[in-house]
């Protein structure tokens, strides 16, 4: 398996000159991981100096040691500050994973917090300017009085938005697992079943491939239109739509995708109505390439479902960037307000769903990669409405 760091060390160098400043410091759990690939949340902090970011510090609580056996980079040095007992038995040399937490807790600072520990090791390379954060400066505590720190949640975001080969692989298999389970929940849709069956046997496909739920919005009939609010007494009903929108959290990176399936032959309208949803986002796909602005693609999208059967659609957006759990989407946002150039190496979600009450719901949703000369899909579950029995 490859430890390899999950941020690219040359971008954040040039990103941490371009604000002139000599190291980042981050708190948020999310952004942790991503600069040091640790899992645990909580109150540990990550360090990444521009001289050497190829070497981040890690500082994580005496208690939370045993975590750094779960997936952290290599290159990453951690350093544990706060008091925990774990004992080691008389006589005996330790090798492989009880030698690093021995090794890690051995060196333990009980007389520091995390503050203290980075204003040590930023004194040790002497960065002389700013040290810019994720959160404001309030939030390390006594270390804002120590050095000099610039709240920069922008520049963690702007580098999250563009993936490397190790992201992108993480995203690949949380979207295999999840079009997985799709295919196994729909071995059991037929009608009589109840919703809560459906999302049980969605989470039993996910959880055995060793992720986590992060989204099991599977509803049918009229309650397609409801959104992403679970019905867990609703049935199945002969001809009703069942429509999922799920995704997966797979070692820190998520997956988010929707497919619709009729329960035997769809009324008129639904098999309309969901080709004109594909059209839209077919059109927004085949636009998608580096240098075209977000908010292009949401025009191009919604004017495509229009003219292909849904004169009155409309959206908030029409797609989403994303990347690692527990942060919400990452930018940018497929909206008519986002002028975010869309750039090769961005992983995003590209949807058109409609709600409609009294009627239901229909949506479809993909996953890609950004190419220098369009995308590559991550999703591959065919996108037209498919047909159940």
């Amino acid at each position: 398996m490859s430890r390899a760091l999950l941020f690219d060390p040359s971008r954040m160098s040039v990103a941490l000159e371009s604000v002139g400043a000599d190291a980042l410091l981050v708190a948020s759990p999310p952004n942790v991981r991503y600069l040091t690939r640790y899992p645990k949340g909580g109150a540990a902090l990550a360090l990444v100096r521009r001289n050497a970011p190829e070497r981040p510090l890690l500082l994580v609580p005496a208690g939370d040691i045993d975590f750094l056996l779960e997936d952290v980079a290599d290159g990453v040095e951690a350093r544990a500050f706060g008091r925990f007992h774990r004992f080691r038995a008389d006589g005996v040399v330790l090798a492989g994973r009880e030698a690093l937490v021995d090794a890690v807790a051995s060196d333990a600072r009980s007389d520091a917090g995390a503050g203290d520990l980075a204003a040590e090791a930023l004194a040790e390379h002497d960065p002389g300017g700013v040290v810019v954060t994720d959160a404001p400066a309030a939030a390390f505590g006594p270390l804002a009085g120590r050095v000099r720190l610039e709240p920069r949640p922008e520049l963690v975001r702007g580098l999250r938005m563009i993936k490397t080969e190790e992201e992108v692989a993480r995203l690949a298999a949380a979207v295999a697992i999840t079009e997985g389970a799709i295919v196994r929940t729909n071995q059991r849709v037929a009608p009589g079943v109840r919703q809560s069956q459906l999302v049980r046997e969605f989470a039993v496909a996910v959880a055995e491939a060793s992720s986590q739920v992060r989204l099991a919005s599977i509803s049918a009939g009229a309650a397609t239109a409801l959104g992403n609010v679970n019905q867990p007494d609703d049935v199945v009903e002969p001809g009703a739509v069942v429509r999922y929108d799920v995704g997966v959290l797979h070692r820190g990176y998520v997956s988010d995708i929707s497919r619709c399936y009729s329960v035997g032959e769809p009324c008129e309208k639904a098999a309309r109505y969901h080709r004109a949803l594909v059209e839209g986002q077919s059109v927004a796909l085949d636009a998608l390439r580096p240098g075209v602005p977000a908010r292009e693609l949401f025009t191009l999208a919604v004017e495509a479902v229009r003219a292909a059967g849904i004169p009155h659609y409309d959206r908030v957006n029409v797609g989403h960037g994303l990347g690692l759990g527990g942060d919400g989407y990452d930018a940018p946002l497929l909206a008519p307000t986002d002028e975010t150039p869309i750039q090769a190496g961005m992983v995003l979600c590209v949807e058109t769903p409609y709600y409609e009450l009294g009627f239901g719901g229909l949506q479809v949703e993909d996953m890609v990669v950004v190419t220098d000369g369009g995308y590559e899909p991550l999703s591959r579950l065919p996108r037209e409405l498919g047909r159940i029995g």
